[in-house]
């Protein structure tokens, strides 16, 4: 049902009124009675390449009523289209976002529209007063354009679909910013679109799956800004040229576009060049070069568009493919020169091909791969002897072949298929015939068919290898032996109620069904594991494994079920299922996973570790999981409904999981008599979560929930019902600002940050674990014992008070203390050691620490064999380095540089204070061996005999000490 909500209208009489109107059959809707009495529609498709959505545009005229609106509106089970009074604005010639207002429409900009819509693809033509949109579930649309206000988009959905923000302005007149993790995008001065949520760091793209184009056909995407806090810009990520009214030449290594990965071209000749991220290159209409750089490319060559050249000149031998919209029997390939050679479509030779610059790509790049349209991948092989070139598929289909296939891929001369031993080591999927075939794989992930015969031969090898047993195989002999023991699977076409196996000699065993004449002899299966490292998978799937031992063969007689994936067709004799894993055949069943539509399914587990995962097609249907003893985990995500109900009795309290598919902040804890209550606060039907009698005692509530964004909590029998205990960001894309501070955050004993940027971390009371990743972060531990660990970035980590382990991990890391002000005490710190002693560094152990910043009062620092930066800071500092080149600064007060045993370069650099001077210790140094000399105001001294320079940096008095 359609339906909007009208808060205030203005009447004629000054009277305001409020307006509610139902309708299920509305489609499209003009966001505000009474602005606009006529709405003309004119359809308009744009076509795009297959790496941008074909969207079907619409635009709107409008004739003005003098009455703004506002209010809430609510979409429906169709396709909605909200359209907003654009007024009528007129851009200036000197500049994109300079406007002349023609319309006499009377237009509140502090007007509030509330956009509701639902699981459809809408659309939102927005205007120049304020917004809130929810677009919900479907690929959904906005237009922004340049005269817009403020717009808020709530861009939540658990589906995968990608929604589009076009803004009406080109790449230039916009700029991002982030606001906490919201994702703000300025354009046209004080106009902004804000997207929330946007830098949650979950593992899962709730809010991120929004394309940002601009109208000169540039797609951003917000990028982390290297070593700056919380700092981010919007690069163009992918360039649409068919707008153009020329050829263009591009570089995607020049510095504004270098994070840009696709392109397509105009309708002109173009020169597109690519750069090392793995592109994605289209020339669209016109004779257009393509050069690729470093990494795993893509060239794309439609029908009809012309005659391209691709020219392959890396050399770090990725995978390189071309995507040949033609189909497989329509191509030719001609060498037509000693360097090029051309690909082209026999039905229109002269609007559909392409060349490849040197033949040679093919014999230096053996990763280079064609995929036609009708999906069969082939390799152009170039044979110097008889100077020629043919296409070889790398699937090979023998499916209509009229006598039996024996072919080995290690050793392809033998057998009756001939190929190269190239050809054959790139091969990875082999459809047999229908008659008795020998197929012996190669050490890629190999598929493997048996569609007939009596047997098939099918051996796997080095890699996880696929045997595929069709309806039409009677007998299938698989030798399955692989020194690595990958895991391999047998897929079968029968239930598994319908197997059975038997021990058919000393070493091999045959599985069976009744349902079919079909047999499997898995030869040598008990002559070691090499053998038998292999499950199988049923129709109705579920994975079994083999017995492994005769002794456990006679204990089952049977495929031991250990994971089920549920399915609709699993329940359609019973609306309400039950799957008891503690009895058999079920037992050894660890994981199920279900996707349901219409029945109901409860699922009660063992004494195993139970993954239950009960998804749902339809949020109304309620699902039941309990998990008895074993140390179980249950997933509850967006779009699970309402009606989830976990039962979490057992006896052996070992704690159990929930993967709870909701943002930290947006839960919701509560009671409803016995039964703990999880629900999501800003999208109650999308989640909730029932935990069973938990108030009932110990053996229900021994629960720990992990959040969406990374955030463990222990749920609680008393408000507010939950404690945490891990703050994990480590799947941000972005720079992490964690404190420990935050009341409801400071029991977390555990905190990592993003793996890829720059982090602020810092803990609180008690024990803290805390993961600084990759980025280059900054790490604050709390007042008890901590352990930090810096990661591969360039780490400033501060331990604060207790006995601290700090292991900076790769990279230049910096520690730093404060001291105690009141007591006048500073720190002992030895790099040589991994020690500290005193105030904030009594206690500590350092692992991979460079650089020591010191505190306000007097401390020692003692530097190691690696090149230091040692700041002293206030006080009187006693600084000794020792081996490599060194930095050292005491800061102000009187400091002492004990030089003495040191070795290699040490860069002095003193405070200047004349009435407290600093002294340097040489006491190793001999006056003959020792060489001073003045370059501008720093002073040198070079000890002669083991050429070890100390350099004094802005000396304003020395004193020297043999």
């Amino acid at each position: 049902m359609f339906e909007i909500e009208i808060d205030a209208v203005p009447t004629m009489s000054g009277l305001t009124v409020i307006k509610k109107s139902f309708n299920g059959k509305i489609r499209d809707v003009i966001l505000g009675i009474g602005q606009s009495t006529d709405l003309a529609n004119y359809g308009m498709t744009s076509a795009k390449l297959y790496i941008f959505p074909v969207k079907d545009y619409h635009t709107f005229e409008f004739k003005p009523t003098p009455f703004p609106a506002f209010g809430q509106y609510f979409g429906n089970t169709y396709n909605n289209t909200f359209a907003a009074i654009p007024g009528n604005h007129l851009r200036t010639q000197d500049n994109q976002c300079d406007e002349v207002v023609l319309s006499n429409v009377s237009i509140n900009l502090d007007n509030i529209y509330v956009i509701n819509g639902k699981d459809r693809n809408d659309v939102f033509l927005l205007g120049p007063e304020q917004f809130h949109i929810d677009g919900g579930r479907g690929q959904d649309s906005y237009f922004i354009p340049w005269y817009g206000g403020f717009t808020n988009i709530v861009n939540f959905a658990d589906d995968t679909a990608f929604d589009s923000l076009f803004l009406t302005v080109s790449y230039d007149a916009v700029q991002c910013v982030r606001n906490n993790d919201d994702l703000y995008i300025h354009y046209c001065g004080k106009r902004t679109v804000a997207v929330q949520h946007w830098f949650a760091s979950t593992a899962r793209t709730y809010h991120q799956h929004l394309r940002i184009i601009t109208n000169d056909g540039v797609t951003i995407e917000p990028i982390a800004i290297e070593n700056e806090r919380n700092c981010i810009k919007c690069f163009p990520i992918q360039m649409d040229l068919s707008h153009k009214t020329e050829g263009n030449n591009i570089d995607l290594s020049l510095p504004n576009i270098q994070h840009v990965t696709t392109v397509v071209g105009s309708n002109f000749t173009d020169v597109i060049t690519g750069n090392d991220n793995g592109n994605v290159l289209s020339g669209g209409l016109g004779a257009d070069t393509l050069r690729g750089g470093e990494g795993e490319d893509v060239y794309v060559i439609s029908s009809g568009e012309g005659c391209d050249v691709i020219n392959i000149t890396s050399k770090d031998r990725s995978t390189k493919r071309i995507i040949c919209n033609v189909v497989y029997k329509n191509i030719e390939v001609k060498l037509i020169s000693s360097i090029k050679v051309r690909v082209v479509d026999n039905r229109d030779p002269l609007k559909t091909c392409f060349s490849i610059v040197d033949k040679n790509t093919f014999i230096n790049q053996p990763s280079v791969s064609l995929i036609t349209i009708d999906n069969i991948i082939f390799e152009i092989k170039y044979n110097e002897g008889s100077g020629l070139v043919n296409m070889v598929p790398v699937i090979l289909d023998f499916s209509k072949s009229k006598e039996n296939v024996s072919i080995d891929f290690l050793a392809p001369q033998n057998g009756n298929i001939q190929l190269s031993e190239r050809v054959a080591a790139r091969v990875v999927t082999i459809t047999d015939s229908t008659h008795s075939d020998y197929i012996s794989a190669n050490s890629q992930d190999n598929f493997l068919s048996c569609s007939g015969g009596d047997p098939d031969h099918l051996k796997g090898r080095g890699g996880q290898d696929v045997y595929v047993i069709q309806n039409g195989c009677s007998k299938a002999h698989i030798s399955n032996i692989d020194p690595f023991e990958k895991l391999d699977r047998v897929i079968v076409k029968s239930d598994y109620k319908s197997l059975g196996v038997e021990l058919v000699s000393q070493d091999s065993l045959v599985i069976l069904s009744n349902e079919a004449a079909m047999k499997i002899e898995l030869l040598d299966w008990f002559v070691n594991s090499t053998y038998q490292h292999l499950v199988v998978e049923t129709e109705d799937g579920i994975t079994c494994t083999v017995p492994t031992s005769k002794d456990e063969f006679m204990k089952n007689m049977n495929l031991l079920p250990f994971e089920m994936r549920f399915t609709e067709q699993s329940c359609k004799d019973e609306f309400h299922t039950t799957l008891n894993l503690s009895k058999k055949p079920l037992k050894n069943v660890h994981k199920v996973v279900a996707r349901l539509k219409s029945c109901i399914v409860s699922v009660i587990g063992n004494a195993l570790e139970n993954h239950i995962d009960l998804v749902p097609t339809s949020a109304a249907n309620r699902r039941c999981m309990e998990g008895r003893n074993g140390s179980d985990t249950y997933v509850v995500d967006y779009g699970y409904g309402a009606f989830n109900e976990i039962n979490n009795l057992a006896k052996d309290e070992k704690d159990d999981y929930i993967l709870l598919g909701i943002l930290y902040d947006d839960l919701e804890i509560g009671v409803v008599g016995n039964d703990l209550i999880i629900i999501s606060s800003s999208h109650r039907e999308h989640v909730t979560v029932s935990i069973l009698n938990f108030l009932l005692g110990i053996r229900y509530q021994h629960l720990i929930a992990t959040t969406s964004d990374g955030i463990t909590i222990k749920l609680e029998p008393i408000f507010p019902y939950k404690t945490v205990l891990i703050l994990d960001k480590s799947y941000s894309s972005y720079s992490v600002t964690v404190d420990k501070t935050r009341p409801e955050l400071m029991t977390a004993r555990n905190i990592k940050g993003s793996m890829l940027e720059k982090n602020y971390l810092e803990g609180g009371e008690g024990s803290d674990i805390i993961y600084g990743r990759d980025g280059n972060g900054v790490l604050i531990g709390g007042p008890d014992d901590d352990r930090l660990y810096g990661g591969q970035g360039h780490d400033t980590i501060f331990g604060g008070d207790g006995g601290d382990l700090i292991d900076g991990g790769t990279g230049i890391n910096k520690i730093v203390f404060k001291g105690d002000g009141f007591s006048k005490i500073g720190v002992f710190v030895d790099l040589r050691i991994g020690k500290g002693l005193d105030t904030d560094a009594a206690g500590d152990s350092y692992i991979d620490i460079q650089n020591i910043f010191g505190s306000e009062c007097n401390d020692i620092l003692h530097g190691n064999d690696n090149d230091n930066v040692i700041y002293g800071f206030q006080g009187n500092d006693y600084i000794h380095p020792y081996g490599s080149s060194d930095i050292l600064t005491g800061g102000q007060g009187v400091d002492v540089y004990n030089c003495s045993g040191a070795t290699g370069r040490k860069e002095i650099w003193l405070d200047g204070d004349m009435e407290f001077p600093d002294l340097i210790v040489l006491d190793k140094m001999k006056i003959n061996d020792t060489c001073y000399f003045l370059i501008e105001h720093d002073l040198f001294i070079t000890d002669i005999s083991h050429r070890a320079a100390h350099k004094c940096k802005g000396i304003k008095y020395f004193l020297f000490w043999l």
